[in-house]
Parts: C-alpha cells; structure tokens; sequence
C-alpha cells in the first residue's frame, strides 16, 4: 500500500512566521502532509518530498 495515503494532514495558517511556522515544521518532521497558508509573499522556499 502507497505509504503517503496513511500520513496524517495538518492545515496551517500564519506558517510564513512564529507559531504557525514552527508547528508546520513540527508537522513536517513528524511526518504529517501540509497545506500551508500566509497572507504575505515572505515563505521563501517549499519543498515537495514525495
């Protein structure tokens, strides 16, 4: 079984800065899949790992 359809998903807002980019990198570390939201231009980089 393809292993990304047990992964938990985290929706984040706010992850550009503070709390909401260190919970999105607490999530990306524990090994959830994210959707990431910021209302400026300042997330600078994205990585996608399938």
């Amino acid at each position: 079984m393809n292993q990304t359809l047990n992964r938990p998903l985290a929706v984040v807002t706010g992850a550009s800065n503070s709390i909401g980019y260190e919970l999105a990198k607490q999530f990306a570390q524990n090994g959830f899949d994210l959707v990431v939201t910021t209302t400026g231009a300042s997330i600078k980089y994205i990585s996608v790992i399938a």
